[in-house]
Formats: structure tokens, sequence, C-alpha cells
């Protein structure tokens, strides 16, 4: 499915995933690595809706992911290459999207920050928007 035929895609998309991102699932309750391990599921189901072209899906998929790793400082760069994720398959042409982007593009930049092994992504991802 193609973005434009979301209807009035941009602002609904950007509410979906600013409401998965606020949403009350956290795996809180879950062990370290079962919460790892279930955020790869999420991420493993978004890989699966993005290729068949359902980007909604897919990005509903990711920040599940990234929510069930948010307060567990030991999957921080999982969480960072996820935000990353993110921020990379959301469109940026409207102001809805820019501002969510902009918000995990510095999230991924923040929690990959220290990472040596994802120093590649880093560089790839887009600048942040200029203010003014």
């Amino acid at each position: 499915m193609m973005l434009c035929d979301l209807g009035a895609a941009p602002q609904a998309l950007a509410e979906v995933v600013k409401a998965r991102r606020c949403a009350a699932f956290d795996g809180s309750d879950l062990a370290s690595d079962e919460a790892a391990a279930l955020a790869e599921g999420w991420e493993f189901q978004a890989a699966e809706d993005l290729y068949r072209g359902w980007l909604e899906a897919g990005l509903e998929d990711l920040a599940i992911a990234e929510q069930i790793l948010g307060g567990r400082p030991e999957h921080s760069e999982h969480r960072g290459r996820i935000c990353a994720q993110i921020a990379l398959q959301l469109p940026a042409g409207t102001a809805e999207l820019r501002s969510v982007r902009a918000e995990y593009l510095a999230s991924a930049r923040y929690l990959l920050a220290g990472s040596a092994r994802y120093r590649g992504l880093l560089e790839t991802l887009p600048d942040p928007p200029s203010a003014g």
C-alpha cells in the first residue's frame, strides 16, 4: 500500500506512531532477555509488513518494539537502532511527520552516540531540521 492510499495519511500516521509510543504496553513486567526477544519479534513483524508495503503497520510494529525496550539501559543500542529505522521509514514531506521523525532521529542519535558498533548507521542519518 502506498502512503497516499491511506487518505489523510500523514496526520493519521503521525498520530498512530505517537500513540504507540505513549501506549501502556511496555513489557516492564518481563525479564530483560524476554523483553529483547519480544522486541525482536515485533521487528520481524515490522520487516514483513514493510516488505508487503504496509507502511503504517510496519511503523506501528517498530514503535511497539521501541517502547518495549524503553527504560532498559542495557538495550539502548537496540532501541536506538529501532528509532533510526522508524525515522528513516517516516516520510519527511509533511509537518506532522517531520516533528515525529525529528523526535525519533534525536532519540536514535542520543541512544547510539557512544556506540562504535553503530557509528556507520549514525553517519547515514539525516541532519536534524534547522530551527528557524
